[in-house]
Order: structure tokens, then C-alpha cells, then sequence
């Protein structure tokens, strides 16, 4: 986990704990251990998905084009 995963998993357990407990008046408590798994699952997940979004979105990854032969010989042809 790199530290801006923990650092997310954190805010992220800070404000479910602050909404399942306080906020929603619930008697019913979530269990800590498991809020911390989901956060750090979550946390993860966002981050592999920042990482795989940077890759794709990056203006300098080469781009590549599938062309044929019969695409060339297509473009000298009027339709």
C-alpha cells in the first residue's frame, strides 16, 4: 500500500465511522476491523484506477492504427 492509498483509506474510515455513528443515530455499531478492510479495499482500488485513467489519458503514449491494404486502395475511390 503506498502511503496516499493509506492516507485515503484513512479519511475514508474517518468518515464512514463519523456517518455510521453519529450521524445516522443507529444503535448499531459498525465493527471497526472490518470498516478498516473495506477502506483500505476501497483506498486500493481508487488507486489502481487513477494509475490505469494517468496511462490511458497520457498525451504522449504512442497512438496505434490498425490500417489495411484495402483501406489504402479505398482512399483512391470515389464513393
Amino acid at each position: 500500500m503506498t502511503p496516499a492509498a493509506k492516507t485515503l483509506a484513512q479519511l475514508i474510515y474517518v468518515e464512514l465511522v463519523g456517518r455510521a455513528m453519529y450521524a445516522s443515530g443507529s444503535p448499531v455499531q459498525p465493527d471497526g476491523e472490518k470498516l478498516a478492510r473495506v477502506c483500505i479495499a476501497l483506498a486500493e482500488t481508487f488507486e489502481r484506477t487513477v494509475t490505469k485513467t494517468d496511462i490511458e489519458d497520457d498525451p504522449n503514449r504512442p497512438v496505434k492504427f490498425d490500417v489495411q491494404l484495402d483501406d489504402i486502395a479505398s482512399w483512391g475511390t470515389k464513393k
